[in-house]
């Protein structure tokens, strides 16, 4: 509501007094009123109506013999109102009032005034306008003590002691004048005056806290001594609050003396300001606590000191981190040192906290900065450390550690070459293996060789050969890798090493390679012999044992050592069983091999090498003669394998036989087969004239003729002249020349849309377009290819269509082209990969059932593949998540901690450090995620998320420090995550708000909404 303009204000108030005036039966006189309600309302402060009534008795004639008093009152009541205005308001008062006796101490007054208001700073500038000698009527001891005490509340002992001075002959004054006095000589170290002004007192009542008074005197001057002897012979009379106050004087005088077992009793009688200690309180009975080696209890007091930058919280920062480590707690002590260090108020604490920070990042991690940020800093800042040639060390070691072998390799080019000689060589080795494990052979080559060339390891000296050979291995250079397999054989320190078990597989699988079948053979059987391989590799070796044998041409040795494998290695055995039976055809146990091949036929009904097996067994039959039995068995080809490459050859075959049996007509019926679906392959000349003889034979020539001219197929030279345009297209592919490759792709699937290998073709082209990026294109080309199905393209095309629609986001088609393709794969691999696929699009689909179907069908499979298992548990807890199965989350989670990747493992350890902090074993918690500070510093947010949960904990076991650093740490270095840090603000307002309750240090946010 706005105020009324004055002249309306005025007329209100007349109105009101006309209305009083009746009430009060007219007997009472109008200027008593006034009067006594200007009087009331300044009684009660309320100055602005206070000054209107003044301003009434100055306004009507009547009034006049107020008029002087009122407008004196005004401007008092200006100066308590506006100070800026009162001393105008006052020279205009005394100009046309120059003779009322009330202009005679009216500065005094209004100093008075702000005296009784306790605002000294106001007094003190109107007693300054006068001295004591011009007062007249006023009391002078009064004036003098006012004005002292104005000066000494603005701590202008100075000003005030003079004043002082004047009083202690004054028996109102005296008492207070000496206390006074004593305080200001103690202030200026005046001791000894302060101690006479002091002992006056003793002989009077009034001041019952003098002893103590003179106790803290005698502390501050450092004679801790008698500051104890004064605080003891008080105690004895004091109050609680007095009794408290001396024990803390006395507790801290043996502090300082260095008596921390007397400091105790009197630091612990010590109750506060009002119940609240200080940061200063807490740091020195936590020191005490630290010196009687009391670490535990040194530590409670200790991080109760959340806020402070000044040296004492320095200090108690260092000695916490040192309680910490002294108690096993490294982690809090990382904390507390990172804290102490961040403070210069100490240098040599600063220098100290630094180094014992960069070591405890190195050793347990960090989840602030890089441990190798920390080392560098305190290289950068005391590089003449004592300490420094181990920190360079510590440094390098994290590095590779970390694997940042480039980092480390540039941090050791800054060194002499005599410095860290083994380092350098490991950082050689390891960029090396790096390189080989990237599949970046050529430069991990180079690099074996540079570790080679800094041989003060022979281990790695001899590991480096070993794999530098392995590297050679990769590109096909045999030779040269089996040279450097030897070299490693040669090292002393080589079969002292794990690798050395593998050395005669190793080079004896590249002399196979090389087709140096004999020296392979020999190296097998070495490896062979040994007893402590891993039973894959046993696995291995006895298959390329076999097949060393078979390329050797040694088929009675081969066939022995393929019936050896197929005892061991189960899942090859379709191969080793077909191996052997081909084996012993070549000595001509026919027999032997028909009863192989069929035992495959029947173990292994969807194996690719069925079809390649009733080929055999048919041709067997039929070089004995048995046309029963190869009619039986090539038919069963015919019939049952409609996509086989074989197929045209059992026609062929089979028909064949029929004519050299003389059976034309089912000869005929069989030939006129392959020309009618296989017209464009080279077998269709042998039927076509095959054909022709059987109708010169028949008298049918012109039947045959007519026939011939209805059939389409093309002569030998056209087909010739297709697999020649095939052939060119597959060199353009191998030499890389994709866009060549391409358009002559689409000319060979215009040129011959029938062609033999258009399938192939348009898988070709749709793989082509795939690897460009020219999706819509692949689709296309895939999408014929699986209209054609069954064929040998169509579930690769199928996988293919899936990927490019998962690329696409188009996860709708995705699923419904892995849901046909789910049931109708004939190969293994890819019916689980659409099931894989499509757990993970129902996840994604927030369809959360669907996907833990999947994953329960998924996980319930044999021999799955790493990658789809993590990921089948990885849906399940996070679906799990979703649907609140808390423990079903719990133990997919539990399962994923074992996980190789390491974003998922971290996950999984926030988790169990989170299911930690639900039951209430915090310390169990904290331990978990220590260890995400200490392996998984290349996750920021999980590591700041952990951190604002580590701060929970800490605080549930009552560590104010490590909850409130932490979350300051939060705040400052993760200011990527807003989410974490809002959240981190909330919990540190919320602690300080409790903890300001026991530490007058600590000053809230009261802003910051909870």
């Amino acid at each position: 509501m706005k105020s009324l303009p004055i002249f309306f204000s005025r007329l209100l108030i007349l109105v009101i007094y006309f209305v009083g005036f009746s009430i009060l039966h007219a007997q009472q006189k109008l200027e008593s009123y006034v009067a006594s309600t200007a009087s009331y309302f300044e009684a009660s402060s309320a100055y602005t109506q206070a000054s209107q009534h003044y301003l009434l008795l100055s306004t009507f004639p009547n009034l006049e013999k107020f008029h002087a008093e009122a407008w004196y009152n005004q401007v008092k009541l200006s100066a308590l109102r506006n100070s800026k205005v009162v001393k105008k308001e006052l020279d205009q008062f005394l100009v046309l009032h120059p003779t009322t006796n009330l202009s005679e101490n009216t500065t005094v007054d209004i100093a008075d005034l702000y005296f009784a208001h306790a605002d000294y700073s106001k007094s003190m500038q109107w007693f300054d306008k006068t001295e004591d000698h011009t007062l007249f009527s006023f009391d002078r001891p009064a004036f003098n003590f006012k004005k002292a005490y104005s000066y000494f509340s603005g701590n202008q002992y100075k000003l005030a002691k003079p004043y002082f001075e004047k009083l202690t002959q004054t028996i109102k004054y005296a008492t207070d004048a000496n206390y006074y006095l004593g305080f200001i000589a103690y202030q200026f170290e005046e001791y000894e005056a302060a101690n006479d002004n002091l002992a006056k007192l003793t002989t009077l009542k009034d001041r019952i806290d003098i002893r103590y008074f003179q106790s803290n005197m005698y502390f501050n001057a450092g004679d801790f001594e008698r500051a104890i002897e004064l605080g003891k012979a008080s105690l004895v009379y004091a109050d609680p609050i007095q009794y408290s106050e001396l024990s803390k004087i006395i507790g801290e005088s043996y502090f300082n003396l260095g008596d921390y077992k007397k400091a105790l009793t009197y630091l612990l009688d010590y109750k506060g300001k009002n119940g609240r200690w200080s940061n200063t309180d807490y740091y020195q009975l936590g020191y005490v606590y630290y010196r009687l080696t009391s670490f535990s209890k040194a530590i409670e007091q200790f991080n109760r000191i959340i806020e402070g930058e000044d040296e004492i919280a320095q200090n108690a920062y260092y000695h916490l981190a040192d309680s910490y480590l002294k108690t096993n707690q490294q982690t809090a002590a990382l904390n507390a040192f990172k804290r102490a260090s961040e403070m210069a108020f100490d240098l040599f604490i600063r220098e100290d906290a630094l180094l014992n920070y960069a070591r405890l990042s190195y050793s347990l991690g960090n989840s602030y900065e890089r441990p190798s940020t920390v080392i560098e800093r305190f290289l950068s800042d005391y590089p003449s450390h004592k300490e420094a040639s181990r920190m360079e060390s510590l440094l390098l070691d994290y590095y590779m550690v970390t694997q940042n072998f480039e980092t480390a390799l540039a941090l050791l080019n800054t060194f002499s070459l005599n410095r860290f000689p083994k380092q350098r060589q490991q950082v050689f080795y390891q960029l090396a293996s790096l390189r080989y494990r990237l599949g970046e052979f050529n430069d991990s080559i180079e690099l074996y060789q540079s570790a080679l060339g800094a041989h003060t390891n022979s281990n790695v000296k001899a590991l480096s050969y070993y794999w530098m050979a392995q590297a050679f291995f990769e590109i096909d250079n045999y030779s040269t890798g089996i040279d450097a397999m030897k070299n490693a054989y040669k090292q002393t320190a080589f079969n002292t090493l794990d690798e050395y078990k593998f050395y005669h597989y190793n080079i004896g699988y590249a002399y196979f390679q090389s087709k140096n079948y004999a020296f392979a053979i020999t190296n097998f059987e070495l490896f062979l012999a040994q007893n402590d391989y891993p039973a894959e590799y046993e696995s291995d070796a006895r298959l390329r044992l076999a097949d060393s044998y078979f390329g050797q041409g040694d088929y009675l040795s081969a066939s022995i050592a393929y019936a050896h494998a197929n005892k061991i290695v189960s899942e090859q055995s379709d191969y080793l069983l077909y191996q052997q039976a081909i084996s012993n055809g070549y000595i001509n146990q026919s027999q032997e091999k028909i009863t192989l091949l069929i035992t495959l036929t029947e173990s292994f009904p969807d194996s690719d090498l069925v079809d390649d097996s009733i080929f055999e067994i048919a041709k067997i039959y039929a070089e004995q003669k048995d046309y029963t039995q190869s009619e039986l068995y090539y038919q069963k080809l015919i019939d049952e394998f409609l996509i086989s490459e074989l197929r045209p050859n059992a026609l062929l075959n089979i028909g064949l036989d029929f004519f050299n049996q003389g059976k034309n007509v089912k000869a005929s019926d069989k030939l006129r087969q392959i020309v009618i679906e296989y017209p464009q392959i080279s077998l269709v000349q042998q039927a076509v004239q095959t054909l022709k003889e059987i109708s010169v034979e028949q008298n049918s020539v012109e039947e045959f003729s007519e026939w011939m001219s209805n059939v389409e197929t093309t002569t030998l030279s056209e087909g010739e002249i297709e697999r020649a345009a095939f052939q060119a297209i597959e060199r353009l592919i191998d030499n890389n020349q994709a866009e060549d490759a391409i358009t002559a792709l689409r000319d060979y699937t215009s040129r011959y849309p029938e062609g033999l290998d258009v399938l192939r073709a348009y898988f070709l082209l749709g793989e082509l377009n795939f690897k460009k990026g020219q999706w819509e294109e692949a689709l296309l080309s895939f999408t014929y290819v699986v209209e054609k199905q069954p064929n040998s393209y169509s579930e690769q095309a199928f996988v293919r269509m899936t990927e490019i629609y998962k690329g696409l986001d188009r996860v709708e088609e995705a699923i419904s082209v892995w849901k046909h393709l789910e049931k109708v794969a004939k190969y293994e691999e890819n019916r689980r990969f659409a099931q894989s696929n499509l757990m993970l699009a129902y996840y994604r689909l927030a369809d959360y059932k669907e996907a833990i179907a999947y994953v329960e069908l998924i996980l319930s499979l044999d021999q799955l593949e790493d990658q789809i298992r993590w990921d089948a548990y990885y849906v399940w807890a996070k679906s799990a998540e979703a649907l609140q199965d808390r423990p079903l989350q719990i133990m997919a989670f539990k399962e994923l901690e074992n996980a190789p990747q390491p974003e998922r493992v971290v996950e999984a350890l926030y988790f169990a450090a989170e299911e930690k902090n639900r039951n209430g074993a915090f310390e169990n918690s904290n331990l978990i995620i220590e260890r995400i500070a200490q392996d998984f510093g290349d996750y920021p947010y999980w590591g700041a998320k952990s951190l604002l949960l580590m701060s929970k904990n800490f605080y549930q076991l009552g560590d104010a420090f490590q909850a409130t650093f932490i979350l300051e740490s939060i705040v400052k270095n993760f200011t990527q995550f807003s989410d974490l840090i809002e959240q981190a603000n909330i919990d540190l307002a919320k602690i300080k708000a409790i903890e300001s309750n026991q530490n007058t240090s600590i000053k809230p946010n009261i802003d910051n909404n909870e």
